[in-house]
């Protein structure tokens, strides 16, 4: 049997079809068959392109991020919504937040811990995700973190950023809660260590000596 259109797990599980033969006597023989859709194997795989690890801040050194190297999201079983080069929205489509819990007691006054929903993204920058074809998907940082000091003394990099994409960014919006590889949550960016300064001064001294 071939069928004439594609299967869709999303939209209808089982087919019932009914399959009819005739012998060369004019006898029939009829039987009816279920077809059903498996749903096929949903999974995101992640890697950067030209060989790098992790994300640079610019040549400029002011915080925005050389995004030359980029991680390429690629799925199995999905396809994206929308048109090549259409951007996912921050927080329909995906996520880079992580619940932790937050002191919002005033200073001077008891701990109070509620969980709250805390972005991964360092401030100052935003995280696009931008749609390429229907199975993959590139990351990108736009803006300026706010701290992106690299010293003997301070490091602002972070190795935590977190992605976790929704059910929305997907055609049909399928169910992903099963899916573990839909979140990636060691994304890198380094950046430039700043450049050493150097000040000069002087010392006039009217001490003298005397014989």
């Amino acid at each position: 049997l071939k069928s004439a259109i594609a299967f869709n797990f999303i939209t209808q599980k089982f087919h019932k079809i009914r399959i009819q033969t005739t012998d060369k006597e004019g006898n029939t023989f009829a039987k009816a068959f279920t077809i059903k859709i498996n749903d096929p194997t949903k999974s995101f795989t992640y890697a950067f392109n030209g060989g790098a690890t992790k994300y640079t801040e610019a040549t400029s050194n002011d915080g925005s991020i050389d995004n030359t190297n980029f991680i390429t999201v690629t799925v199995e079983g999905l396809t994206f919504k929308g048109n090549n080069g259409d951007v996912l929205t921050d927080d329909v489509d995906y996520s880079h937040k992580v619940t932790k819990l937050v002191n919002t007691s005033p200073p001077g006054t008891s701990a109070v811990f509620e969980e709250r929903q805390v972005s991964t993204v360092p401030a100052g920058l935003s995280m696009v995700v931008t749609k390429l074809t229907d199975t993959t998907a590139k990351i990108t940082f736009d803006g300026t973190a706010d701290s992106h000091a690299r010293n003997v003394s301070k490091d602002d990099g972070v190795n935590n950023i977190t992605i976790a994409f929704k059910s929305s960014a997907f055609v049909d919006a399928p169910d992903l809660s099963s899916v573990g590889s839909k979140t990636k949550n060691d994304i890198a960016i380094e950046y430039l260590f700043d450049a050493l300064e150097f000040s000069y001064h002087s010392v006039i001294s009217d001490s003298y000596y005397a014989e």
